[in-house]
């Protein structure tokens, strides 16, 4: 008896995590579950046409930003353009390496969490005032989130 209703309550538990989660928009929450409200980083509103805009007409030595988004901290590290080949579409950051010019992804890690952004005075003001970084940013508007409840 006592193993039916542990394998019941086993059950029980697992249908319940299967739930389905919301599908709309509209359904999800207005913050984070943790209810913790998010900063927005400086580079949130940037889209991939500023950053291919920038970093195309870049030159050797130009200003860049390598942003940083590991462990939910961010951390913008400024440095500079070390090479061009835009025949392959490549930038190369030193100390960085290689990033694509059309997205900022870097090359060897696309779906990783280092990319390019446009070193704007908004972004170079916040490297600064944080030169270790900052838990807690969205690095994305707000309105494109998806919280898994």
């Amino acid at each position: 008896m006592e193993a039916d209703e542990l394998d019941k309550a086993v059950k029980s538990v697992v249908a319940e995590t299967r739930k389905p989660r919301p599908a709309t928009q509209e359904q999800q929450p207005e913050q984070p579950p943790s209810g913790k409200a998010r900063k927005i980083s400086p580079c949130a509103y940037q889209t991939e046409d500023e950053i291919a805009d920038y970093y195309r007409n870049a030159t050797t030595g130009s200003v860049a930003v390598v942003r940083q988004t590991q462990g939910h901290m961010l951390v913008y590290a400024v440095t500079e353009v070390e090479g061009l080949n835009p025949r392959v579409g490549r930038v190369y950051i030193k100390q960085h390496g290689a990033f694509y010019m059309k997205s900022g992804k870097n090359c060897f890690h696309p779906k990783g969490q280092t990319t390019l952004v446009v070193p704007t005075e908004d972004v170079l003001k916040w490297a600064a005032e944080h030169p270790r970084g900052e838990f807690d940013y969205w690095t994305f508007p707000p309105e494109r989130a998806v919280f898994r409840g």
